[in-house]
C-alpha cells in the first residue's frame, strides 16, 4: 500500500468524483432511461475519438456519427474504422455487467488478437509472440486484487499489465479499452461507462510509460477523477436540454409528435427522418418537418449541411 499524502488526498478525490457520477447517473435512470442511454452512447463514441487522438489519429466525432448513423458514403478511412470497431467493443463490455472474472478471450477480443491465429486487418500480427502465458499471468493477478478496492483493483490491473504487456504492438488505446472492462468488472462504476481515454486525454498520463508504481496510480488517479468530471459536466447539459425541451413541450399539444421525436434523439443520440418515421409511426415527410421546427426553436441541430440524408442531434 502506499501512504504517501499526494497518494491519498488523489484517491479520495476520484473516489468522490466517480460516485458522484454514478449516483447522477442513477438518478438519470430513475427519472428518464432515453436520457441516460442517448448520454451513455454519446460518451463511448466520444471515447472512441479521444483514443484515436491519443494514438495519433484524428476522428470528427460528427464524421464518426455520421458513419455510424449510415449517412456517410463508404465505411471510412482506418482511424475511423477503428474508431467504430472500438465503440462496437466498448458497448458489449457494458452489457457483460459486473461479473468480476475477465477471461482470456475477452482480452484477445479488445486486442484484437486470437490465441492461435492472426489478427484481423485493425491489428499487427507478431507470430513469435508468446502471449498465452502472459496472458493467463495477467487473469490470475486480476482475480487476486479482488480483494482491493474497486478504484485500486483497477489502477493494479493497469499497472500489472503495463509492466508485462502480451502483445509488442498493442496500443495505449487498447490498453484503456481493458481498463474500462476492468472497472465495469470490478463494479467501480455501474450505471455510465467509464470512458477512461477521455480522462487520459485531459492530463498527462501515458500509461504505456512507467516510472513508479506510485507515480502511475497518481496518474491513473488524475484521469479517472478527469473523465468522471467530464462526465458530470454533459450530464448537465442533457439536463438542461431536457429542460428546455420541457418548456417547449408545455407551449405544444401532447399529441403533435414532438415529444417521440425528442425522446428519439434522448436516447440514440442522433436520428433521421427515416428512423423516426420507424420508430414513431409517422410518414418521413412529418417526421423531417417536426425535425425542422425543432431546428428553429433550437433544440435540434442539423449535423450534415445536406439537403438530403440529413441527421439531427441535441441542440
Amino acid at each position: 500500500m502506499i501512504f504517501d499524502p499526494r497518494f491519498r488526498k488523489q484517491l479520495v478525490n476520484t473516489q468522490d468524483a466517480i460516485s458522484r457520477l454514478d449516483e447522477r447517473a442513477k438518478r438519470q435512470s430513475a427519472l428518464k432511461m432515453n436520457d441516460r442511454e442517448g448520454w451513455s452512447a454519446q460518451r463511448i463514441l466520444h471515447d472512441a475519438c479521444d483514443a484515436a487522438w491519443i494514438s495519433g489519429h484524428l476522428v470528427d466525432a460528427h464524421d464518426l456519427i455520421l458513419h455510424e448513423s449510415g449517412a456517410a458514403p463508404g465505411p471510412g478511412d482506418p482511424p475511423t474504422l477503428r474508431a467504430r470497431h472500438r465503440i462496437r467493443l466498448h458497448a458489449q463490455s457494458m452489457r457483460l455487467g459486473g461479473n468480476r472474472a475477465i477471461e482470456p478471450q475477452e482480452i484477445y477480443r479488445i486486442f484484437g488478437r486470437g490465441p492461435k491465429s492472426p489478427e484481423n486487418d485493425l491489428a499487427l500480427y507478431d507470430p513469435d509472440e508468446n502471449h498465452g502465458e502472459t496472458v493467463m499471468r495477467w487473469c490470475a493477478r486480476w482475480t487476486e486484487l479482488s480483494n482491493e478496492p474497486a478504484l485500486l483493483q483497477v489502477g493494479y490491473g493497469l499497472l500489472a499489465w503495463a509492466q508485462a504487456p502480451a502483445f509488442t504492438h498493442a496500443t495505449v488505446a487498447d490498453l484503456l479499452l481493458l481498463g474500462d472492462r476492468m472497472a465495469r468488472a470490478a463494479g467501480l462504476i455501474q450505471s455510465a461507462p467509464l470512458a477512461l481515454a477521455t480522462g487520459v486525454r485531459r492530463t498527462k498520463w501515458r500509461p504505456l510509460s512507467v516510472t513508479t508504481d506510485e507515480f502511475f496510480l497518481v496518474d491513473f488517479l488524475q484521469a479517472v477523477e478527469a473523465t468522471a468530471r467530464v462526465g458530470m459536466h454533459q450530464l448537465d447539459e442533457v439536463e438542461l436540454w431536457r429542460e428546455r425541451a420541457g418548456h417547449h413541450l408545455d407551449t405544444r399539444r401532447r399529441s403533435s409528435g414532438i415529444s417521440q421525436v425528442l425522446d428519439l434523439v434522448a436516447a440514440k443520440g442522433v436520428v433521421s427522418a427515416r428512423s423516426i418515421a420507424d420508430d414513431a409511426g409517422m410518414t418521413v415527410q412529418s417526421a423531417a418537418r417536426l425535425c425542422n421546427e425543432l431546428t428553429t426553436s433550437g433544440l435540434l441541430r442539423e449535423l450534415t449541411g445536406q439537403r438530403h440524408f440529413r441527421i439531427w442531434g441535441r441542440g
